[in-house]
């Protein structure tokens, strides 16, 4: 069409230079030429319509060799979207023989389902045959996804249609599936609606097959209780709901009190494998990818296991198996039970529990089935470690008497009273958090003109504005709140935003001790100034809600702006800049925006995982939690494990008890809420049976570490684990170390993550260690 006007023009003017060029001038209509060039590009060519001018033919000669090219490749490609709309309609799961497939349904974005599909397909995942998967949505995919499914065309297939009707389940053959998973929209602004979208999803999938396995993501912590009412949801059979909040949040919060837990645990959580074209370009580089090799994985015990206690199997995998061993899986009780690191205090029983170890792959992990020599007799640990063993009998433990805080009988509060005993707390009537009772949020505000004194506090820096929108800050709030905290440990946490944001979830959060709130932009240097943030322990960023068909690459543009005003903040006195003197974590929507956080890193790297902001701990983004989708599918009991890990709560009926209570944290007939009412303070013996195992960061150059350190001129990570297992009881996971060694003022020194280093690494004096702590261990 567009050369038609250029045909009818050149014939119309004819061969200028010629003296009898006007004469073999041709008038014809545009719509003459626009039908003799389509029959020209089409090369039917019918004849009725010729050009008569030299130049007309010469100008159809170059228009036919362009023409012919476009028209191949155009029609083509117009044929493929006619028919891939089809295509994705008309598609159906077609079963192969002996061939397991997993359903997944929702809101699907590229970068989520990359995250997933890697993890996925990893080539480590299963010993078994790969698995296929079927893609159920509502939309056809964009261009990004449909690259990114045909890179995994032979075991993906994408469905357009509705989860809500009864022939596109049909197509997605639900009935043979291995499992459902529904996947949630990670930047929706309304997480109520999304998570009511998700739990219809669910009821019609359990209503066309009950049987099968459901696993759900939804945003709010109350959303899980809804999923109850659904009369074919079986936890017990492998159905599970993953909030991604309490997650995400979950993490964030513990990183600020572990600097560096969000990388430990997305590394054993998550299946990554080093090329061979990673060379690391620093030392510091090859310590961190030794440690990026380990994963998490639950196997039974071996019968030779039966009536150990856990301290003495803990020390067995630690040194005759390689492996560590980090918790049990209870099943006593009907309801399988995550206990981590109980110590002395627990016997194994192999018929009823199974074990969660960190090992390099599931065949290494399996060896503690295989293991047949652990009898007592022939139980021989390693004598040239210098580290002492724990008694099978847990009453003769003795390890470590001056930092335990044995369980007082409810009869005999008296006894047993440790050095802690002088402390009075308050608890909520759950007794799994400290309590505060109700005050308004303007006791809590702070003034923006005034200077605070805060010390080793934690800040919040609140990105979103909009008071419609709801962050479910509560899930942040309760790890850094749990009753196993000391009240001398508790830190005060500032909120630095907008103040709807912050009003909308105060009646739930207000019942928490030591919350402040700041209203203003944390943009603002001067309110950052006022609560005193160039002391604070931690400050953590939280990304806001993304607004619809927002450019990836702009989402994360006002967490990234305040992540570098806060780094190039000057700490006073020092002139050194903030971002080398306090722990900052940045939450990003976006693995690519990783690369903006340190500007000033040279570091040529293909995974985000292998970035220093990563590998030190200072961000976390959101598909990551693609991947804890697939290792739950994988290893159901990890969601367990997890949550009892980042939010501290081990009682699946503790999620109950806060539905019953409108999510408040106080129960009107609750005995602890009357004696809190009446100004009664609950002593720690009234709450040791609320003490759960704890991951903490402690220095080797310190109390309890101290004297096992110092005990020899030099020891190896092997010795040095296995003498805190025996005399303390803690189970040793990792190593916070700094980059550059010794320390140097002038140079910047974050410290990064090394998982489980090699047995032969010697501890330094400036390393922190990533412990699991026993329930009686008061530090």
């Amino acid at each position: 069409m567009p050369q038609s006007p250029n045909t009818n023009q050149i014939e119309n003017v004819g061969d200028f230079w010629r003296k009898d060029g006007l004469t073999n001038a041709v008038f014809h209509q545009y719509h003459d030429c626009f039908y003799y060039m389509l029959i020209t590009m089409s090369t039917v060519g019918y004849g009725d319509i010729s050009p008569h001018s030299v130049i007309g033919k010469f100008y159809i000669i170059i228009f036919i060799v362009v023409a012919l090219g476009l028209f191949t490749s155009i029609i083509p490609e117009v044929s493929d979207i006619l028919t891939e709309k089809k295509k994705y309609r008309r598609n159906r799961v077609h079963l192969k023989s002996g061939k397991k497939h997993v359903v997944v349904v929702g809101k699907f974005t590229c970068q989520m389902m990359k995250t997933f599909f890697d993890d996925f397909f990893h080539s480590e995942r299963a010993s078994n045959a790969r698995e296929y998967v079927a893609m159920l949505g509502l939309d056809e995919p964009d261009l990004e996804l449909k690259a990114l499914i045909k890179t995994r065309e032979l075991y993906v297939t994408y469905l357009q249609g509705s989860v809500m009707c009864v022939k596109d389940l049909q197509r997605a053959c639900l009935k043979q599936a291995s499992a459902v998973v529904v996947i949630s929209d990670q930047q929706t602004r309304n997480e109520e609606d999304e998570d009511m979208k998700n739990i219809m999803r669910v009821i019609a999938v359990k209503d066309f097959c009950p049987d099968v396995q459901v696993l759900v993501q939804l945003q709010l912590y109350r959303s899980k209780t809804y999923l109850r009412n659904i009369p074919d949801w079986r936890p017990m059979h492998g159905d599970q709901a993953i909030c991604i909040n309490e997650l995400k949040y979950g993490i964030l919060a513990q990183s600020c009190l572990v600097p560096g837990l969000s990388t430990l645990l997305c590394n054993l959580l998550m299946l990554r494998s080093c090329k061979s074209n990673q060379f690391p370009q620093f030392s510091w580089q090859e310590a961190y990818l030794h440690g990026v090799e380990y994963e998490f994985y639950k196997v039974r015990f071996s019968a030779n296991f039966n009536g150990m206690t856990f301290l003495k199997a803990a020390e067995v995998c630690a040194d005759r198996l390689g492996i560590v061993l980090l918790a049990v899986e209870d099943g006593k009780s009907g309801q399988r039970r995550t206990i981590i690191n109980p110590g002395c205090g627990l016997k194994i029983d192999t018929d009823v529990m199974e074990a969660f170890v960190i090992a390099t792959d599931e065949r290494e992990a399996r060896r503690l089935s295989d293991y047949a020599c652990v009898s007592s007799n022939s139980l021989k640990l390693d004598s040239s470690l210098d580290y002492r063993g724990c008694s099978e009998n847990p009453d003769s433990c003795r390890h470590g008497e001056k930092l335990r805080l044995c369980s007082v009988d409810a009869g005999n509060q008296n006894e047993g009273a440790s050095s802690s005993e002088s402390e009075r707390i308050l608890l909520d009537s759950s007794g799994y958090f400290h309590w505060a009772p109700n005050h308004s949020m303007e006791q809590a505000m702070l003034q923006p003109n005034t200077q605070y004194n805060f010390h080793g506090h934690i800040v919040v820096c609140v990105m979103e504005k909009s008071g419609k929108v709801c962050l479910n800050l509560t899930t942040f709030v309760m790890p850094l709140r749990a009753s196993s905290i000391r009240p001398s440990k508790l830190k005060d946490i500032v909120f630095v935003g907008a103040i709807d944001v912050i009003r909308n979830e105060w009646p739930i959060i207000q019942n928490f001790p030591r919350i402040h709130v700041l209203d203003g932009s944390p943009l603002n240097r001067a309110n950052l100034k006022a609560v005193n943030i160039e002391s604070c322990h931690s400050c953590i960023i939280l990304s806001p809600k993304s607004t619809p068909y927002e450019p990836d690459a702009q989402m994360d543009r006002e967490t990234i702006l305040c992540t570098l005003n806060i780094k190039t903040m000057k700490k006073p006195g020092t002139q050194k800049k903030l971002g080398d003197c306090i722990h900052i974590i940045t939450e990003l929507k976006t693995e690519d925006a990783i690369a903006y956080l340190d500007q000033d890193d040279d570091d040529e790297v293909e995974e985000p995982y292998m970035t220093q902001a990563f590998a030190t701990g200072r961000t976390f983004f959101l598909s990551l939690l693609g991947s804890i989708v697939t290792t739950i599918y994988f290893n159901q009991a990890s969601l367990g494990f997890l949550r009892t890990i980042v939010t501290t709560v081990d009682s699946e009926d503790f999620e109950i008890g806060l539905n019953e209570q409108g999510f408040h944290f106080m129960a009107s007939d609750s005995s602890f809420t009357a004696e809190a009412r009446s100004g009664i303070e609950v002593r720690p013996s009234r709450a040791v049976m609320h003490r759960r195992s704890r991951i903490e960061l402690l220095s080797v150059s310190e109390s309890p570490l101290k004297d096992i350190f110092t005990a020899t001129d030099s020891i190896t990570w092997k010795a040095f684990s296995l003498a805190i297992l025996g005399e303390l009881e803690i189970v040793c996971i990792g190593l916070s170390r700094l980059q550059v060694q010794p320390e140097d003022d002038s140079t910047k020194n974050h410290r990064f993550v090394m998982t489980l280093p090699q047995d032969s690494v010697i501890v330094r004096e400036t390393d922190l260690v990533y412990c699991l702590t026993p329930p009686n261990l008061v530090l």
